[in-house]
């Protein structure tokens, strides 16, 4: 005969005892609504935010996990799972709806024994805070119909802590939707900080010369007559042209600036997501 009550410590199958949930870290209080609520370990990693080329480590009282970057969370309860039952887990709807989401698995195979690790991401717009010791996950138990021989044989089995292979695949910065948007405000900043430059150092000149020429136009007028008079309207039509020639070129490239910043947005988003 089989009695397994969600949420609970332990499970009877034939009259034998199996604890889901290690005594050590198991509390009463945790068993809410047929589930029980993991808590976050300082067994965590996440990809450097441009601040460090170095990975996030468990330390100080809270992991900060910042916009558009991934994370690697152990859970701080030992659970094991019998060959007659299953898991299921998810992530706090109070995390998710601050942008957390478990890109991990969703399951947990029976016979699977081991600290719970799970892959996060964070899309949302603002850094998320977890302070360490908090129920921060969940998890359900289920029976099955029958005992199962095809028990989990995994390499997570008896897994405790942050491993080298955590550390090298959160190594590297992610370009995230959020990182792209800032980094193409900071170039736009620039761009439009040369433009404004480029106006107020070349317009004046322009018009200045096109003042001088302009009375140099009345001075050959009046010294060197017809010739004189169309070799400064010449070069009052050339100073013109320059002039408008220097606008169509300010308005072209904001054009194409705008519309190339759109298309390499979206190219460097295909080419994150495919990552």
């Amino acid at each position: 005969m089989t009695r397994l009550v969600s949420g609970t410590r332990q499970i009877t199958i034939d009259g034998k005892d199996y604890h889901l949930i290690d005594e050590q870290h198991f509390q009463p209080s945790r068993i809410k609504s047929g589930k029980y609520e993991l808590t976050l370990s300082r067994q965590v990693v996440v990809t450097p935010d441009g601040s460090s080329n170095y990975p996030t480590c468990g330390k100080g009282p809270t992991l900060t996990i910042p916009p558009g970057q991934y994370a690697i969370l152990y859970a701080q309860e030992k659970i094991a799972i019998p060959n007659y039952a299953i898991g299921f887990i998810s992530i706090k709807f109070g995390n998710t709806y601050r942008g957390l989401v478990n890109i991990s698995g969703f399951h947990v195979d029976p016979g699977f024994a081991g600290h719970l690790k799970f892959s996060v991401y964070n899309a949302g717009n603002h850094p998320i805070f977890l302070d360490y010791g908090s129920e921060c996950f969940q998890i359900w138990f289920a029976d099955l119909d029958r005992p199962t021989a095809d028990t989990y044989k995994g390499n997570h089995e008896n897994q405790e802590r942050v491993t080298p292979e955590d550390r090298a695949q959160l190594s590297d910065r992610r370009h995230s939707p959020t990182a792209l948007s800032e980094r193409i405000e900071s170039i736009e900043s620039k761009i439009n900080a040369v433009y404004a430059v480029g106006i107020v150092v070349l317009l004046p000149l322009l018009i200045g010369l096109a003042v001088a020429i302009f009375n140099h136009w009345i001075g050959a007028k009046n010294k060197l007559g017809i010739e004189g008079e169309l070799f400064a309207v010449a070069e009052l039509i050339f100073i013109l042209c320059l002039i408008m020639g220097f606008f169509g070129a300010i308005f072209f490239f904001c054009y194409k600036r705008n519309e190339l910043t759109i298309k390499r947005f979206f190219r460097r988003l295909k080419e994150n997501m495919k990552k």
